[in-house]
């Protein structure tokens, strides 16, 4: 990765990668356009994510209290994602 560009490498092989993308704003109604290719390339990747917005990142750093709070929010939403093949906020 590029930070205050330089190249720097992280070792990564004993890790489980998470990926978490925050936009702006997402509607009720675009959760089923942008499932499928999320969910492809994290099969074809092995990197799971999921997408939040700008008022679900504030809910999941102002309710959920450490890292485990938060991860386990994470993998249910992730979870949920991929049983139903579509993200949801429901």
């Amino acid at each position: 990765m590029i930070v205050s560009g330089a190249e720097v490498s992280v070792h990564i092989n004993h890790h489980c990668l998470l990926s978490l993308i925050v936009v702006k704003e997402l509607f009720n109604d675009q959760y089923g356009k942008y499932s499928p290719p999320l969910l492809q390339l994290a099969v074809r990747t092995q990197v799971q994510c999921i997408v939040l917005d700008y008022p679900e990142l504030v809910m999941y750093t102002a309710h959920l209290v450490g890292e485990e709070e938060f991860f386990g929010a994470y993998r249910r939403v992730l979870d949920v994602g991929r049983a139903r093949q579509a993200f949801s906020r429901r």
